[in-house]
């Protein structure tokens, strides 16, 4: 569950130009991504509504967002609970991401330039000084950059949302 309230305020308070559900999914996203939300966890938009001192429109706007992302499942009942994923369900992942990051990393190959290159490689650098720290967290969040940021360089606006539609739930779990 969403335990550090200091955290959330300060990063809530950066996204004050986005609208009010999409500052929502972003901290729920986030909490998802950091732990604090459980694969399996049924998520209480009574305690969302409180925390963020909303009504219940924008939270249940951010879970409609959070689930056509694949983090959520959303309930009968109003409420919603983090994606579990099997090991099949990652080998299946798995077996798309393959082919699609193929098609990106062949498409970015094209198009890439010096600047795009150094930041790639401070990336690289990151996950490897990350990883010899053991701090994973760091080292997983430089390889989602990584990978993110070849997406974005194949230019294929199509192909980036297949990716991130894809890849959102594995990346947060």
């Amino acid at each position: 569950m969403i335990g550090d309230d200091t955290k959330m305020k300060k990063g809530f308070s950066q996204l004050d130009t986005l609208p009010l559900s999409d500052r929502v999914a972003q901290q729920v996203e986030e909490a998802i991504a950091s732990g604090r939300y459980r694969p399996g966890e049924r998520i209480n938009t009574d305690e969302l509504a409180r925390k963020f001192k909303v009504s219940h429109i924008p939270i249940r706007e951010a879970l409609k967002k959070l689930a056509a992302l694949g983090l959520v499942v959303l309930e009968a009942n109003k409420s919603a609970r983090v994606l579990e994923l099997s090991l099949h369900d990652v080998g299946y992942i798995f077996e798309v991401r393959k082919v699609l990051e193929g098609l990106a990393i062949s498409l970015a190959a094209k198009r890439i330039d010096a600047a795009s290159q150094r930041s790639l490689q401070a990336l690289v650098k990151k996950m490897d000084q990350t990883a010899k720290s053991k701090n994973f967290d760091g080292m997983f969040a430089a390889d989602k950059k990584f990978h993110e940021t070849i997406w974005h360089l194949c230019g294929n606006p199509i192909l980036i949302k297949a990716l991130t539609t894809l890849l959102m739930p594995y990346f947060c779990f």
